[in-house]
């Protein structure tokens, strides 16, 4: 930059002109502009936070409504079962009855037998054998039952009483399955073979036959006054009319055997025929009429017949009864039972007829 004079016109004060001289640097000075300085703007500052009840504000009313009625619903339920625990029975049942396709509910045994108790295992069963229900159904817990009513037809699982022990050292001592059976009043010691002979009454001639697919055998379609009846909880049934005074209903009944299966056939049938008594009056007992060994086509077979002694109204009654007992291979027994009342005996020589015609299927 070359620095000059410049001649600078001024005036006096007594109104002469007059030069005086100024460097040239500033004047270029005096022509500089200055930079403008860049200003960042400030974000917005973010709204205040809203409270939880400000927000509950925003929610609409449906929701509201909503959550009130939930609230009100876990309230009525708490309070019912606060009111149950306070004001329930702290007594628990003695007995059961299991339904088939049912697992029976375990329950406290008695403290000694009785016909209408039944026990567990015995000591020394790592493993409690499946209780049996007519739709194969099993169940690792034994169960206790009470005789069902007459005509109630449910083939309940029954496991076996627990003996009272005679000696205080044993207090823990229960009895196996078929020993509960032979202990049981109502029983009459073991059956003696003994083969079936003519019952009273009339043959009856079969055509048709009913298959039970659950047992895997057919058992026979009784002609005239027989019906067949809704066969659940068992797989068939058929029944008579109901007979006065008899206490019970005639009834023809399938299924799989619905109790504990022994290693031998004819003790399984001791057990079943003990079970039978649940479907007849109350206060039963048996008296044996047969024991034998059958053939049902290839299978071995087991039969049982016995007569049914009780009271109905005071007045000593009786009925004729059998069961058979079949091997299934890689199944459980299948179980044909069949009861007449006194009050229909020209039926009786039907049983059989019944236990003869028995069938196979696969």
């Amino acid at each position: 930059m070359k620095c000059r004079t410049l001649r600078i016109v001024s005036y006096g004060e007594d109104g002469s002109d007059g030069t005086r001289a100024v460097p040239s640097y500033i004047a270029a000075e005096a022509e500089t502009v200055p930079i403008p300085k860049i200003v960042v703007p400030r974000p917005p500052a973010p709204p205040p936070k809203q409270s939880l009840w400000q927000r509950l504000g925003d929610l609409p009313m449906r929701v509201i409504y909503r959550f009130a009625a939930g609230a009100a619903a876990v309230i009525v339920l708490a309070a019912g079962g606060v009111t149950y625990w306070v004001t329930r029975d702290d007594e628990s049942p003695t007995s059961a009855v299991a339904a088939p396709g049912s697992t029976p509910t375990a329950t406290t045994a008695p403290a000694s037998p009785s016909p209408s108790s039944v026990s567990a295992l015995a000591p020394g069963d790592a493993t409690p054998a499946p209780s049996a229900s007519p739709d194969g159904a099993t169940a690792t817990a034994p169960a206790t039952v009470e005789p069902a009513s007459a005509g109630t037809g449910s083939p309940a699982a029954t496991a076996e009483p627990t003996a009272t022990p005679t000696d205080p050292a044993t207090p823990d001592k229960r009895l196996k399955p078929i020993e509960a059976a032979l202990a049981d009043p109502r029983i009459p010691g073991r059956p003696k073979t003994k083969r079936l002979g003519k019952l009273p009454g009339r043959p009856v001639k079969v055509t048709r036959w009913i298959t039970d697919r659950r047992s895997r055998i057919a058992v026979p379609r009784l002609p005239g006054k027989w019906r067949t009846a809704q066969p659940k909880p068992f797989a068939t049934r058929q029944v008579l009319p109901r007979a006065k005074g008899a206490g019970h209903r005639a009834l023809l009944v399938s299924c799989p055997v619905p109790i504990l299966v022994q290693e031998r056939l004819k003790d399984t049938a001791l057990l079943a025929a003990r079970w039978s008594l649940n479907h007849q009056p109350k206060g039963a007992t048996i008296k044996w009429v047969a024991s034998q060994p059958r053939k049902v086509g290839k299978r071995d077979a087991w039969l049982i017949a016995y007569q049914v002694k009780y009271k109905v109204k005071g007045k000593k009654r009786s009925s004729m009864a059998a069961v058979l007992l079949t091997e299934v291979p890689r199944s459980k027994p299948a179980l044909v039972f069949v009861s007449i009342p006194d009050g229909q005996k020209r039926y009786w020589r039907h049983i059989n007829t019944i236990v003869s015609k028995v069938r196979t299927v696969r």
